[in-house]
């Protein structure tokens, strides 16, 4: 175990890019272990399970309401359509 505890850095990571910047490390620090998803591995990080369930809910939930918004809209203008169609 000594030799993993070894690896492992250990000053504690700065909690926002400000934070890295401050503490000299710059952006890169920052983005060092997870890269571009670092933001999104620290908020969840610092949040409960109940906001993550949340997050991840709304996250589902907005392709879902597009998709809906669309296939409603093309059934309107195809009943529009069909509807003009009967009267000529």
């Amino acid at each position: 175990m000594s030799a993993i505890s070894s690896a492992l850095p250990q000053a504690p990571l700065p909690s926002s890019p400000a934070a890295a910047v401050r503490s000299g490390g710059g952006l890169s620090e920052f983005f060092r272990y997870h890269g571009l998803w670092a933001p999104g591995v620290r908020l969840f990080r610092s949040i409960g399970f109940r906001a993550k369930a949340l997050i991840i809910a709304l996250t589902f939930m907005v392709p879902i309401a597009v998709l809906g918004w669309n296939y409603f809209g093309s059934q309107a203008t195809q009943i529009e359509f069909s509807a003009k169609e009967r009267v000529g």
